[in-house]
């Protein structure tokens, strides 16, 4: 096979192929001889199927394009080592010339991974947040878990409802064409025993003024029109009653602070408020450590895409990014709104040609940061290896108290999971050495700093005014 460059441009190269005319004569006669093999012919044996009778069936075209299908990967392979290509997506085709007694002649337009150039990376400047856990952090912590176990406890001294209570309530519900319709022609659904905060923000206005100045005991009825309904759009737009019986009064309690409430949270023998308070701060620090050291990184690659030269952001990964991105904002709005994502971006306000350009923005970017990414893990030589997978399968299992030996079975029989954990992997070494090499600065405040900058950028401009 003869091959040449016609044409290079950026990360699109342009090859031409020429098949010698017996290799493709040779490999039409083995496709004819297959097909004649494999299919049925009414009045022919397989395999003594006439040329003539098949060329009837499928067409001289259809002959010819089995035969390429069957040499391609060859074609292709070969091409793609000899000219050492990196290529990122499926190349385009076009057939010159595709007869018997002629070279095949192909052209193809590769799509190939575009150079980046990197900056010095050592000429990166990025912030880092000091951890400072104070002890109003600490308390704010503790207090918030005490709640988060806590309970709701009868409140004994008073019988009326105030707007902050938690209410033990009973309700049932009829739905009517409209407040004019008698109760008796409609079905009333089986009364339910629930708890309802008058506090949440979620809870309708209607109901929550109906329940205040109430004494324990008192049935009150409230009419709601029914806006949206997810699961049955013929209940738009009618009456939903809900009676409900006040049967009392309660408030949140916090949990008490004792060796059986420090073991359930912690998992840690403790006998001594000290002793969870010393275990709320590492876990506090820990946390923000985390938080910072990945606000570091992020900020860090950020300055490394706009520094490094990139020949070319590849048409084929923007829309491959467009397209996933798209899928995931509709799966996001469908489950958190119940809304197509049409709906939702009128509703917002905002036009669809908009979410389009914001649309590529965002792939654009996606793509840029994994093209540096791509780039530094060639530059730092970052692998990832069955150990560091290892390694990570143990971390899962200790965090569920599995058996490693089990959780690593049902990884590898799901090859996609550990693809897709050997791609963290290789993201989180590629952005921890990325912090080794730039400048990391410790701050107080980030926001300090940002202060310091717009101040400095002002003298320098009213500097540059006198001069």
């Amino acid at each position: 096979m003869r091959t040449e460059i016609l044409n290079q441009e950026k990360n699109k190269i342009n090859i031409k192929a020429e098949v010698e005319a017996e290799q493709f004569q040779n490999q039409v006669d083995k496709t004819v001889r297959e097909m004649g093999n494999k299919v049925e012919v009414k009045g022919f044996r397989k395999g003594k199927i006439p040329r003539n009778v098949l060329e009837l069936k499928f067409g001289l075209e259809g002959i010819y394009t089995e035969a390429l299908d069957s040499l391609l990967p060859e074609i292709m392979n070969e091409i793609i080592n000899d000219y050492e290509l990196d290529i990122i997506s499926k190349p385009k085709m076009d057939i010159k010339t595709m007869e018997e007694g002629k070279d095949l002649e192909l052209e193809f337009e590769f799509e190939t991974m575009p150079e980046v150039v990197l900056p010095d990376l050592g000429s990166i400047e990025t912030r880092k947040l000091k951890v400072n856990v104070t002890e109003e952090m600490i308390n704010e912590a503790v207090s918030h878990v005490q709640k988060e176990h806590g309970d709701h406890v009868d409140i004994t001294d008073r019988t009326t409802t105030e707007a902050y209570d938690v209410l033990d309530i009973s309700y049932s519900t009829r739905i009517l064409e409209d407040e004019s319709v008698s109760e008796e022609t409609s079905e009333q659904s089986e009364p339910s025993d629930t708890l309802i905060d008058l506090k949440q923000e979620e809870l309708d206005e209607k109901i929550r003024q109906a329940l205040v100045n109430k004494e324990t005991g008192d049935n009150v009825d409230v009419d709601i029109t029914i806006e949206n309904h997810p699961q049955d759009k013929s209940l738009e737009g009618k009456i939903a009653r809900h009676s409900i019986e006040i049967k009392g009064i309660k408030k949140h309690e916090p949990a008490e602070l004792t060796p059986e409430f420090f073991k359930k949270v912690t998992g840690r023998d403790m006998e001594s408020e000290s002793e969870f308070h010393d275990f709320v701060k590492e876990q506090l620090e820990l946390r923000m450590g985390n938080d910072a050291s990945t606000a570091a990184q992020n900020e860090a690659l950020t300055k490394v895409v706009e520094n490094s030269e990139i020949e070319a952001v590849p048409e084929s990964m923007v829309q491959t990014q467009i397209d996933e991105l798209k899928k995931n904002d509709e799966e996001t709005i469908k489950k958190q709104f119940n809304k197509s994502l049409k709906d939702y971006l009128e509703e917002s306000g905002m036009s669809e040609d908009e979410y389009e350009k914001t649309l590529m923005e965002r792939a654009e970017q996606g793509v840029k940061n994994f093209l540096v990414l791509n780039a530094l893990s060639e530059q730092e030589g970052i692998t990832v290896t069955d150990s560091d997978v290892d390694n990570e399968i143990k971390v899962i299992a200790d965090q569920y108290g599995m058996d490693f030996n089990a959780v690593k079975s049902v990884f590898l029989k799901e090859e996609d999971k550990v693809r897709e954990m050997r791609t963290e992997i290789k993201q989180k070494k590629i952005m921890s050495a990325l912090v080794e090499k730039v400048q990391v600065t410790e701050v107080d405040s980030l926001q300090d700093v940002s202060e310091e900058n717009n101040e400095t950028d002002e003298s320098e401009t009213e500097e540059t005014k006198d001069n």
